[in-house]
């Protein structure tokens, strides 16, 4: 049962974040998901209720079923922080958050801590789950190939590497979680 606590939140956010980007109302599409959550009071408190539900069903996950069942004590002590560097992320937006991501504001480091912990996670947890090894190369790789190429173009459209990176990083977590759910 508490398996699905490591199932559910990761595709639950992909979706919020993918319903967030097609129902953009503003004159012209935002670079990141963050700038698209923040465009009204409504969806911004919506966009924090997701958040701050998945990061505690994780932290749940984190507790009862990596450390409880499985002694995966430092996958899961990753991901809990990847959670709280979550919540904090989503709390410290806001309408007038500057939304570059090499800014120095508390959105943008917890923003990156939480996803260098998630890339952490991703790779400790393939690992862990039996994956074969260029699976755990594909959270990596394709992390810094993203980057790369989100540098080279000056992070404009952002949002469309955020989305393929985390739905693809969820993926991998999820048939992670499932082979340690068969196991």
């Amino acid at each position: 049962m508490h398996y699905i606590l490591g199932i559910i939140p990761l595709a639950t956010v992909n979706i919020w974040h993918a319903y967030l980007l097609l129902s953009y109302r503003g004159d012209s599409r935002t670079d990141t998901i963050s700038e698209h959550a923040a465009q009204d009071l409504p969806t911004l408190k919506l966009h924090r209720l997701f958040h701050i539900t998945m990061s505690v069903c994780l932290t749940v996950f984190a507790v009862s079923c990596l450390i409880l069942n499985r002694s995966l004590i430092l996958p899961a002590m990753v991901l809990i922080a990847g959670a709280v560097f979550d919540i904090v992320e989503v709390m410290t937006l806001n309408k007038e958050t500057s939304h570059h991501p090499f800014e120095a504001g508390p959105h943008q480091i917890t923003s990156w801590l939480m996803a260098l912990s998630y890339l952490i996670y991703g790779i400790l947890i393939t690992r862990a789950a039996g994956l074969p090894l260029w699976v755990t190369n594909i959270v990596w790789i394709s992390f810094l190939v993203i980057l790369f190429i989100s540098i080279m173009c000056r992070f404009k459209r952002f949002w469309i590497a955020q989305m393929f990176y985390f739905a693809l990083l969820a993926l991998i977590v999820i048939t992670a979680h499932i082979n340690l759910l068969a196991a």
